[in-house]
């Protein structure tokens, strides 16, 4: 009987044992499973900042951009294309790749910043001129152009003798490159000067519109004027202004520094006092280069040369694409050739190269586009 008493006080304690180790890995389980769930329900509610990836675009293998960017195309001084036929098919070979890849590579804008030709008295060399931007008129493709001092005739040694209202009325550059030719995309065109030799026009890029004012690079004051109440009519429109001449390279440095006081004019008159002006654009000196001026608001005012016309076969097809890329707030700057583009390779000499990469001619601009545009539409 005793046996039986002590062998039930065993059963009773082993069982004690083992409740008591159940409510314990019960409570521990639970405690494991409201932490886990507390942490879950952490995570689900903590969003991580999305950042937007620009991929590249662009089907040709030789150069590719992005596919949230858009894109300016800038043509430079052309003048010793138009010499031959030869030399010709170095032009058409720049409008025909831009017409080719326009919407591939989004872009939304051409620009010529002067010399079309090398004799202003030549109608052989417009002639080529014409051709090779007819191009851009087949395709429907906006446009603007502005007169450099080889598209003027007597301009070519004294390149500030004749202002653009001194001009004969004949010259070859506004028989082929009237306002009336520039006009052909007209929810594009904004309008031009009386004397035909200035005019601006409307681009869209991400949803900002933009306005490229082409001034002559020798602007009469009456022109100043026409220049000044333009702007005034588009304050809220970030402006990018061509001309001819305005800043020049610093040997292959990437630095540029302002041409003179012909060019100090129309910065003093046109540029400084309209904030909206964020972007130059000039040719005229062979190489590439920017500088950053500070205007009447305390904003820095990108000024920008880019020409070919020293460089191997008068430009070899070298042209500036501007791809505008506002995720990553820069302006990069890309030097290419559609005509070593479609040059077989074999034929490709060492100077052929597709794309100038050294410091001077690919690189990029920090340009907030939130904050320096802050004021437009």
């Amino acid at each position: 009987m005793k046996f039986k008493k002590f062998y039930l006080i065993i059963v009773l304690l082993l069982l004690i044992v083992v409740t008591s180790c159940k409510i314990s890995n019960d409570t521990k389980e639970k405690t494991t499973t409201q932490t886990t769930t507390a942490e879950s329900t952490t995570q689900s509610t903590t969003t991580e900042p999305v950042v937007e990836v620009c991929e590249e675009d662009g089907t040709h293998p030789e150069f590719k951009m992005k596919k949230c960017t858009y894109v300016l195309a800038v043509i430079p001084d052309t003048q010793y294309y138009t010499e031959t036929y030869r030399q010709a098919e170095i032009f058409f070979s720049q409008t025909n790749w831009i017409a080719n890849y326009y919407d591939e590579y989004n872009m939304k804008f051409v620009a010529h910043v002067g010399d079309l030709v090398r004799h202003a008295y030549s109608k052989p060399q417009f002639e080529f001129a014409d051709k090779a931007m007819k191009v851009l008129d087949d395709a429907g493709i906006a446009y603007g152009v502005t007169a450099g001092n080889h598209d003027v005739n007597g301009n070519m040694g004294e390149y500030y003798k004749y202002r653009d209202d001194q001009r004969s009325e004949d010259e070859y550059y506004l028989k082929f490159f009237s306002p009336a030719r520039t006009s052909k995309v007209p929810e594009q065109y904004g309008g031009h000067s009386e004397n035909g030799w200035n005019s601006y026009y409307y681009f869209e890029g991400n949803g900002r519109k933009y306005m490229v004012l082409f001034l002559d690079y020798a602007p009469s004051e009456g022109t100043i004027q026409w220049a000044n109440q333009v702007l005034e009519e588009n304050k809220n429109l970030p402006t990018i202004l061509v001309t001819h001449n305005l800043v020049k390279p610093v040997s292959n440095t990437g630095r540029a520094v302002i041409d003179g006081a012909e060019c100090e004019y129309i910065w003093d008159n046109v540029i400084k006092n309209h904030n909206q002006i964020f972007l130059t654009i000039n040719g005229h000196h062979t190489g590439s280069g920017y500088m950053t001026r500070k205007n009447s608001a305390g904003n820095d005012v990108i000024m920008m040369v880019v020409d070919y016309q020293g460089y191997y076969r008068g430009g070899n097809g070298y042209m500036r694409l501007l791809e505008f890329d506002e995720v990553e707030n820069k302006i990069y700057n890309f030097s290419i050739s559609p005509y070593v583009i479609n040059m077989p390779e074999k034929a490709r000499s060492e100077q052929d190269l597709v794309e100038l990469t050294t410091n001077d001619q690919k690189y990029a601009i920090d340009l907030n586009f939130a904050e320096r545009l802050n004021f437009s539409k």
